[in-house]
């Protein structure tokens, strides 16, 4: 096969290269702009690299330990195999199998919300297992949905108490059809109009589902809505001026904390009696993401990679500190369980970080140069990235890129998924083991997806292990242990 050179396309009937000119039309399929090629040298260096990795790893000699005790020690330990949850990780991850969670296309289907690529956000219900989904018009830009779909065989509305959320019943035909979710049992709870689009959607206890809506002003506007029969009513912000970047819900009070383009508000004291207010935290300037460390801390992250925690307990007295300086573009956080480390997770590598053995983040040199007329007190701060107990193993094709892909950490499992992207054609989901930091194998990383992966959830939707559910290119797909396979994929007998 021809090499592909930028800037110069093969003909295979003169057996040569011609200079690709303004007025080109490229054939079906055709892969050689000069995005494309880099994309494709970058995959190839970093497939080599891998290889080289494995081979000198399978050449090292495992050296004895001067202990009596067993002489792979050292190399378990090594290799983060000591804890017995790394090894049910590696089982997870491996015996994963991917198919659709709702079907593309139903018989007789009426329902124009649900058409092929509508899905571009979606939250899980507590318990229930519903799917609750921010859904695209027909047509761009037109309207925007929010609704709920219960899990089949599930009902919609489930009890508060702890006991009631935790009993997961089995059902005989949940799996009819072989789909999650039926569409035609779907509930709108919300319409956006005024091209409005549905850009955090985080579901909330007391069966009700917290959603923000951005428009091409920048206008933003925040709602909590119930879906059960209690009648409550619904409540609406509107922003002017300033954009919803994230949505996080607090693990039992249901206070809600907005990530936005001027800092963190925290919307509070929601109950079933519906009362709450809306206030401004100490944290200013633009967050980009937000998520509760525990009940009444909350730590946001920025573009710059700062990571800030804030102290809520006190509405008139709230403090906040800068703690972290993470070494790229903060994308996710998510609080370990041990209540002391955080992951972190940029547009470029991902840390763990713990804050009992943190230093204050140290102010270094400014690395672009300042104009001399400008005043020091004035010059922006840079600090040095701060130290952290576990860096994990992220190549160069696994980079995020961008804003607005998919990440989930789930403790039970103690592992991450994290979706990345070149542009191009590279749209994949990783998954890595949080104790070791390594990358697990599993087909879910081989698995090429036909739009980046914008949303990602770990939820237990099934009588058995947890579910991965993604949203790419407006379908909903789920990964199980016990999955069946995709549609296209064809069932090859004994």
């Amino acid at each position: 096969m021809p090499a592909e050179l930028p800037g110069y396309y093969y003909d295979a009937s003169a057996n040569r290269y011609f200079k690709i000119q303004p007025n080109h039309i490229a054939p079906s399929g055709a892969n050689y702009s000069r995005q494309a090629v880099n994309a494709q040298k970058v995959i190839q260096k970093s497939q080599r690299r891998e290889e080289e990795s494995q081979l000198s790893k399978q050449s090292a000699t495992v050296s004895r330990s001067s202990v009596l005790k067993n002489p792979l020690l050292n190399f378990e330990r090594r290799l983060g195999k000591l804890c017995v949850g790394t090894i049910v990780a590696e089982y997870y991850a491996a015996s994963l199998k991917g198919a659709d969670a709702i079907a593309t296309r139903l018989k007789n289907e009426t329902d124009h919300r649900f058409s092929d690529g509508s899905i571009k956000k979606f939250a899980i219900a507590r318990g229930s297992g519903a799917l609750l989904a921010a859904l695209a018009g027909p047509h761009v830009h037109e309207v925007a949905y929010v609704s709920t779909i219960p899990r089949r065989g599930r009902p919609l509305l489930v009890g508060d108490l702890p006991e009631q959320v935790q009993n997961w019943s089995t059902c005989n035909n949940e799996d009819l059809e072989g789909r999650l979710y039926d569409v035609r049992q779907n509930h709108t709870v919300h319409y956006a109009y005024h091209m409005r689009e549905v850009c955090c959607i985080v579901a909330n206890p007391y069966n009700s589902v917290c959603w923000a809506t951005v428009n091409p002003e920048g206008d933003s506007e925040f709602g909590i809505t119930h879906y059960d029969e209690s009648f409550l009513p619904n409540v609406r912000y509107a922003i002017r001026g300033s954009q919803i970047m994230d949505l996080a819900v607090s693990p039992t009070s249901g206070s809600v904390a907005m990530a936005t383009s001027d800092g963190i508000s925290i919307y509070s004291s929601f109950d079933k009696v519906f009362s709450a207010n809306l206030r401004q935290t100490p944290v200013r300037g633009e967050q980009m993401v937000v998520e509760f460390k525990d009940e009444w801390v909350v730590m946001s992250g920025a573009r710059n990679g700062r990571l800030v925690l804030c102290d809520v307990r006190s509405p008139d007295n709230m403090s906040a500190v800068f703690r972290i300086q993470h070494s790229s573009a903060i994308s996710g956080l998510a609080p370990m369980p041990d209540g002391h480390q955080i992951l972190v997770n940029g547009l470029l590598d991902m840390k763990i970080y713990d804050l009992r053995y943190l230093p204050a983040p140290v102010r270094s040199e400014s690395p672009r140069k300042v104009s001399k007329s400008r005043s020091r007190s004035k010059r922006p701060a840079h600090y040095a990235p701060t130290t952290p107990v576990l860096t994990f193993s992220v190549p160069e094709v696994r980079h995020q890129n961008q804003y607005g892909l998919g990440f989930a950490y789930d403790p039970e499992l103690n592992v991450v998924v994290r979706a990345s992207t070149d542009h191009v054609h590279n749209h994949r989901v990783g998954i890595w083991s949080a104790s070791s930091g390594r990358l697990l194998k599993s087909p879910l990383n081989e698995h090429k997806f036909t739009a980046p992966v914008t949303c990602a959830q770990i939820e237990r939707v099934r009588d058995g292990p947890k579910s991965i559910l993604l949203a790419s290119d407006g379908l909903l797909t789920e990964w199980c242990v016990q999955g069946r396979g995709f549609e296209n994929e064809q069932e090859v007998g004994p």
